[in-house]
């Protein structure tokens, strides 16, 4: 039993240093962004104002206040990621990051800090999914070092591992690997589910006889309001997970 007991005691141990490791990526790559969003807003306004000062014909239609504003905001820009900067410096030395007064808010057009993001949709797509893999193997190591800590069963093992597969999935492809549970609590749909053009909402059926599915609920009784008796929104549990649709079949 001693020796059990000690494996599961460097287990317990490994997993909060695992969970610390996790917290610490995630918070340095939070900063890392950070920074990288102000230096796009710094380039970004400084090309506007190498522009007005280059190009002659502009000079009398460009507002001295605006440029002087602009100026303003690269100094707060500049200021502001160097404070990022250092709280990365402090989390990377290992040193707990205290801030004894709130970071003041630089105001930031979306616009400036997105403008070079929607050049390569493909890239940025692969890096979702890229970073969507590596969330669903962390969440299923994580569960795999409780069990064999003993801190969950071999049933709550499968359990939540089942939760987190589902919690990656479109309404429609949860809908679809849980179709025999659905027909059991609700209905036969007819057919399989498909996103028909709105992503929170999954329809199936056939001809004018159907129902739609969603996991949030608000977006539901938005779409069929409460005052419409026709169209009542109801909730049902698939899978460990609530689900609010709409029946016409």
């Amino acid at each position: 039993m001693d020796k059990i007991e000690k494996i599961r005691s460097i287990i317990r141990e490994s997993i909060q240093d695992y969970i610390k490791e996790i917290d610490s990526a995630g918070t340095t790559a939070m900063y890392e962004a950070k920074m990288k969003a102000c230096d796009e807003a710094i380039e970004k306004r400084m090309k506007k104002i190498e522009m007005a000062e280059s190009l002659e014909e502009m000079q009398g239609m460009f507002d001295e206040s605006k440029m002087k504003d602009l100026k303003t905001e690269i100094k707060a820009l500049e200021k502001q990621k160097a404070k990022y900067g250092k709280m990365l410096e402090k989390l990377n030395k290992g040193k707990e990051v205290v801030t004894e007064e709130p970071m003041e808010e630089t105001p930031v057009e979306e616009s400036d800090i997105t403008a070079e993001m929607t050049d390569d949709t493909m890239t940025e797509g692969k890096k979702k999914k890229d970073k969507k893999d590596e969330k669903e193997m962390m969440n299923e190591s994580f569960l795999k070092m409780q069990k064999l800590a003993g801190i969950i069963t071999e049933a709550q093992y499968n359990q939540k591992k089942t939760l987190v597969e589902n919690e990656n999935m479109t309404i429609a492809d949860f809908l679809n690997a849980n179709i025999e549970e659905f027909k059991q609590k609700i209905a036969n749909p007819g057919s399989s589910f498909e996103i028909m053009g709105d992503a929170k909402v999954a329809t199936a059926g056939k001809g004018e006889k159907g129902i739609d599915v969603s996991f949030d609920k608000e977006h539901m009784l938005k779409l069929f309001p409460k005052n419409d008796p026709y169209n009542q929104v109801e909730e049902v549990e698939i899978a460990g997970k609530k689900v609010y649709y709409n029946n016409y079949l």
